[in-house]
């Protein structure tokens, strides 16, 4: 049971079953390691989720190169800080203000578009695919999708 609703000031409140909060806090877990890990080796990264979470400015190698170089860092810092606020649910936090939940909003985002990588889903035929299966990860990932939802029509309520 997912439960979403606009909060005192401009926030959202959260209320999830056992499981549920149990399951968030197992992915946010996971989401954190991965983003760690491209934190303490940002130049070695094979995964295409990283890849995903973080794609090329730019066609131009060069151009690339440079515009990582100067802007990945604070990208990956909001992507860290943005998944340690998604944690806090698992820790049992209920209320969030809006800059929170806002940060909550984009860290259930960055997890989705992985377990999204994880899938193989990169365009729309993909995802129409695998709707309805029954795969664990699918599942999730529409999980995700649906609690995505709730926290975005929470947050143009309040």
């Amino acid at each position: 049971m997912i439960a979403v609703r606009p909060g005192v000031g401009g926030g959202i409140e959260l209320r999830l079953g056992r499981q549920e909060a149990s399951l968030l806090a197992d992915l946010a877990s996971q989401y954190l390691r991965l983003l760690e890990a491209r934190d303490s080796a940002p130049a070695l990264s094979p995964d295409p989720a990283i890849a995903r979470l973080f794609p090329a400015a730019y066609a131009d190698p060069a151009a690339a190169a440079r515009f990582r170089e100067e802007g990945e860092t604070a990208a990956l810092a909001q992507r860290l800080a943005d998944a340690q606020r998604l944690a806090a649910i698992g820790a049992g936090r209920t209320r969030f203000d809006r800059e929170e939940a806002t940060a909550f909003m984009r860290a259930l985002n960055g997890l989705r578009l992985v377990v999204a990588t994880r899938l193989g889903l990169y365009t729309e035929e993909d995802a129409q695919a695998l709707a309805g299966s029954h795969a664990p990860l699918a599942r999730i990932h529409a999980w995700l999708g649906l609690f995505l939802e709730r926290v975005v029509a929470a947050l143009s309520e309040s």
